[in-house]
């Protein structure tokens, strides 16, 4: 295999495969690590991490764009390697229209009722747009609008898994230790 090793760090890397392989599923893989290691986050920049976003080379642009120390994810699963001093998690653009990346930020915000989240705008950073994207394109992170948890249904496409938005909020907000009556109040600040 040939491409870009990606260093985390305490042993863990992903390999950015030129030529990506194809799983038993019939998709690419876009990054092979060692079976078995222990996903890490790395941080670019002196200090506690301030904030956050997916990929290793995004929360290197991130740090070159704005000087502020920013920890990478590996994939919006990992939320819970997330440092303490992390308040904003900035995510890819897809995830108005992504029902498994809004479930899983739904949940580290709800987890971490301090922690803001924020979203490369579509218009500058394409579809699925991330930080590399969006600084390319000319954007400013002053214009990238921070969220709650009992924002976000406002920002969802209304017309995509409409069937899978309420329930999930619903399972997620309860999951996460707040009553009913809590999970309600999400539910209908966001259907506003």
């Amino acid at each position: 295999m040939v491409g870009l090793l990606l260093p985390f760090g305490q042993g863990f890397a992903q390999l950015s495969c030129d030529a990506p392989p194809v799983n038993r599923s019939g998709d690419l893989v876009k990054y092979l690590n060692r079976k078995g290691a222990k996903q890490r986050p790395a941080t670019f920049g002196d200090g506690e991490s301030s904030m956050a976003t997916e990929g290793w080379n995004d929360a290197l642009c991130l740090y070159l764009a704005t000087g502020a120390t920013v920890q990478t994810l590996q994939g919006v699963a990992s939320t819970k390697l997330l440092a303490p001093s992390v308040g904003l998690l900035i995510y890819y653009a897809d995830v108005a229209t992504n029902p498994v990346v809004r479930g899983q930020l739904i949940r580290a915000s709800l987890e971490r009722r301090t922690l803001r989240l924020a979203f490369f705008p579509a218009e500058t950073a394409a579809a699925k747009g991330c930080a590399c994207q969006f600084f390319v394109k000319g954007g400013e992170l002053s214009t990238v609008p921070r969220r709650g948890a009992s924002e976000l249904p406002r920002q969802w496409d209304r017309t995509l898994r409409v069937d899978w938005q309420a329930p999930a909020i619903s399972r997620l907000a309860v999951q996460a230790g707040l009553s009913r009556d809590a999970a309600n109040q999400v539910l209908e600040s966001g259907a506003k």
